[in-house]
C-alpha cells in the first residue's frame, strides 16, 4: 500500500492552470487570419439583420461578445486542431490570446474562465437560434410521441427560410477560405466533384424503432453500411453503425484534358447537411447549386462527376435536369441493370449514357451488361476493344444546346463529317468515297427507320435520355482517367477531415454542442481549416519539384495481406466513404490500357 513519505518532497509542486492543461499563447498571425476570414467578408451584416429580424420585443443592451468574435475563437481552434467545445472556447478567451489580439477582435474586459463559458455559450446558441431550421429541446431526451409533436410542431416555411440561412452562412464561410488566395483556382476549367460523408454526433447511442425515448440528439439518423458498403436490409447485417448527420460535400476536380493545367487547389467548396441517405439528389443539388453561386466564373460549362448515388437512383427532374440547367456537364456511373440499351428518341438509341447509330452491332451494344452483369460473358480485353469500337457510330452533336434546353444532333452518316457510311445515305456516302470509313451492315439497319436515319439532323428535347446521359461517353478512356481520379480525391477529401491526426470530424467527443444546426456548423468551420490548410500547402508547394514518395516497403510475410496477382490473403471490401463504388471494374481495365 502507498505510504506518504514526509522526508519526501511532492514530486508535482506546482499545480493549477498552465501545468497541465493548455496554456500556450495563440500567434497573432494566426488571429489575424481568422479575423480577416471573417470580418472582411458580407457574414457579420447578414447575422446583424438576422438577429435584428428575429427580435420579438425592445433591443436590450449590446451583447459583451459578439457574432463576428464567436466565429473566430472557433475557427482558430479548428485551425489549430483543438476539440470545438465550449471549454476550449472559454480557456482561449481567458488566458491564451495577447492584449493585441484581445483589442483586434474587441473583446471585453477580462474575466473568470467561467463567466467566459456562459459568453461563449450563450453568444453561439443566439447565433444559431436565429437560424435554426430544427427547433427543439436539446438538454434532454424526449419520449417518442414528445419528438413526434416537436417535429409536427415546426412551420415549414420558417424552417426552411431558417434552412437557406444556415446553409448560406455555412457555405459563405467555405468560399471566404477557398477563395482567401483566388490565383490558387488559376487553370482550373470547372469540373467538380461531389459526394456524401457521414460524421457521428456526441450521444451514448441512437435510437431504436419500439424504443420509449428518442436519441437527445433527436434530428441525428442511423448512418449503416456493409461489408460492400451498402446500406444493409437489415440492421444487423451492418459493418458500420453510428448515429450520425451526413454532409454533401462539392470540390473541384481535375480538367478532362490531360495535355491542360492540373496545377491548381482542390478545396471544398460547396456543403449541405441532411440525415444520413436523406434525399441524395435534392441536398446534393443544393450543394452545388451553393457552389454555383460563388464559383459560377469557373464552373459554368464544367462537368459534375458524382458516383451511383445520385444521377443513376434520382429522378431526371430532381438532379440532371437542374444541373443541366446550371450549364453543366455530367459523368456518373451505372448501377449493372441500367447497362447497355438504355433509352431511344426519333430512332437514335442511348447506349450508357450517350446517342448512336440505330445499326450499331448488338454484341457492341451490350458490351457492358456483357462484363460486368451478374454473368460475366466477355474479358476485359474483350469490353475495351468494343466499347472502344463504339466511337464510329455516335450521333455527331450540331451545336450547343439552346435556351430551351434543345439540341441539334445529326447521322454519323452525313456530311464532310462522316465516320460511316450507310445504305440509306448514299449521296454521303459518295461524298465521303476517297475516305476510308466504317461500313454499316444493311443487316443491322432497323426495318423501319426513324428520323434520325431520313433526316439530315434530328432536334433532341432537354428530356430526352435526360435521367441517365452523360457527357463523356461510358467506359472511354477519358472517362477511366477522369472519373476514377475524381473519385479518389472526393474520397481522399472525407478521409482527411476525418483523420484524427488533422481535424477529426468523425470524433464526436471533439464537438459536443447538440443540435442540427450547431453540429453543421462545427462541421463546417473544421472543413474551413481543412480548406485553410490545403491553401496554404498549394502555395508554399507551388513551384518546387515533385518528390518521390518515400513509402514504406511492402511487407510479403504477412499471410492475411491480399495480394492481387495470387489471390492470397483476405481481400478487402468497401471503401472508406461514398455510397457505392466499382473500383474492381476500373482498376481490371486501366491494367489493361497500361
Amino acid at each position: 500500500m502507498f505510504q506518504r513519505n514526509p522526508a519526501r518532497p511532492n514530486p508535482i509542486p506546482e499545480h493549477g492552470k498552465g501545468v497541465l492543461d493548455r496554456n500556450d499563447i495563440v500567434v497573432d498571425k494566426r488571429v489575424v487570419l481568422a479575423y480577416r476570414v471573417i470580418t472582411e467578408s458580407d457574414i457579420p451584416d447578414r447575422l446583424l439583420l438576422l438577429a435584428h429580424r428575429a427580435r420579438k420585443g425592445p433591443q436590450g443592451g449590446e451583447s459583451l461578445l459578439d457574432f463576428s468574435a464567436t466565429l473566430i475563437i472557433f475557427l482558430i481552434l479548428a485551425i489549430e486542431g483543438s476539440p470545438l467545445t465550449f471549454r476550449a472556447a472559454a480557456a482561449m478567451l481567458h488566458h491564451r490570446l495577447s492584449d493585441e489580439s484581445r483589442s483586434l477582435i474587441h473583446l471585453p474586459a477580462q474575466r473568470s474562465e467561467q463567466a467566459w463559458y456562459s459568453l461563449i455559450h450563450k453568444s453561439f446558441t443566439r447565433l444559431v437560434a436565429i437560424q435554426d431550421p430544427k427547433p427543439g429541446p436539446l438538454n434532454k431526451k424526449m419520449l417518442m410521441e414528445d419528438r413526434a409533436a416537436n417535429e409536427a410542431g415546426r412551420d415549414p416555411e420558417v424552417c426552411e427560410e431558417a434552412m437557406t440561412n444556415l446553409d448560406w452562412l455555412a457555405n459563405e464561410l467555405l468560399f471566404v477560405t477557398a477563395a482567401s488566395s483566388p490565383e490558387v483556382f488559376d487553370g482550373w476549367e470547372g469540373n467538380v466533384t461531389i459526394d456524401a460523408t457521414a460524421f457521428a454526433v456526441y450521444s451514448k447511442r441512437g435510437q431504436s424503432v419500439n424504443g420509449l425515448f428518442a436519441s437527445i440528439e433527436h434530428d441525428a439518423g442511423w448512418y449503416r453500411r456493409d461489408s460492400k458498403h451498402r446500406e444493409p436490409s437489415d440492421p444487423k447485417n451492418a459493418r458500420i453503425a453510428k448515429w450520425a448527420y451526413e454532409l454533401h460535400l462539392v470540390a473541384p476536380t481535375i480538367n478532362t484534358k490531360e495535355s491542360h493545367d492540373q496545377a491548381f487547389c482542390k478545396p471544398v467548396i460547396g456543403i449541405s447537411q441532411c440525415k444520413p441517405s436523406f434525399d441524395p439528389a435534392g441536398n446534393g443539388l443544393k450543394a452545388l447549386t451553393q457552389a454555383m453561386d460563388r464559383f459560377g466564373r469557373y464552373m459554368k460549362d464544367g462537368l459534375v462527376v458524382a458516383d451511383r448515388g445520385y444521377f443513376a437512383t434520382s429522378k431526371p427532374e430532381d438532379l440532371a435536369g437542374p444541373v443541366r440547367s446550371l450549364g453543366m456537364g455530367i459523368v456518373t456511373d451505372y448501377q449493372d441493370a441500367q447497362l447497355g440499351l438504355q433509352s431511344q428518341h426519333e430512332g437514335a438509341i442511348q447506349v450508357d449514357g450517350s446517342w448512336y447509330c440505330p445499326a450499331m452491332p448488338e454484341d457492341v451494344i451490350t458490351a457492358s451488361s456483357d462484363f460486368r452483369g451478374k454473368k460475366r460473358t466477355i474479358d476485359a480485353a474483350t469490353f475495351a476493344a468494343r466499347v472502344n469500337s463504339r466511337a464510329p457510330y455516335q450521333l455527331l452533336r450540331k451545336a450547343k444546346p439552346n435556351e430551351h434546353g434543345e439540341t441539334r444532333y445529326s447521322c454519323p452518316a452525313v456530311g464532310t463529317r462522316a465516320t460511316v457510311k450507310c445504305p440509306l445515305k448514299a449521296r454521303d456516302a459518295e461524298q465521303n468515297r476517297d475516305r476510308i470509313l466504317m461500313r454499316i451492315v444493311p443487316t443491322n439497319i432497323p426495318q423501319f427507320p426513324d428520323r434520325i436515319c431520313k433526316q439530315q439532323t434530328v432536334q433532341f428535347p432537354k428530356t430526352a435520355g435526360l435521367k441517365l446521359g452523360q457527357d463523356i461517353y461510358w467506359g472511354s478512356k477519358i472517362w477511366l482517367r477522369l472519373y476514377p481520379i475524381a473519385r479518389n480525391y472526393i474520397e481522399s477529401v472525407n478521409a482527411y477531415i476525418k483523420d484524427e491526426r488533422h481535424h477529426a470530424l468523425d470524433t464526436p467527443g471533439r464537438r459536443r454542442a447538440r443540435g442540427f444546426s450547431k453540429q453543421y456548423l462545427l462541421a463546417t468551420l473544421i472543413i474551413c481549416a481543412a480548406n485553410l490548410n490545403r491553401v496554404d500547402q498549394f502555395i508554399h508547394r507551388e513551384g518546387q519539384p515533385a518528390k518521390h514518395p518515400t513509402d514504406r516497403r511492402r511487407e510479403t510475410t504477412n499471410a492475411y495481406r491480399y495480394d492481387p496477382a495470387t489471390g492470397r490473403g483476405k481481400k478487402p471490401t468497401g471503401v472508406y466513404d461514398g455510397y457505392e463504388t466499382n473500383e474492381e471494374f476500373i482498376t481490371e481495365l486501366n491494367d489493361l490500357s497500361d
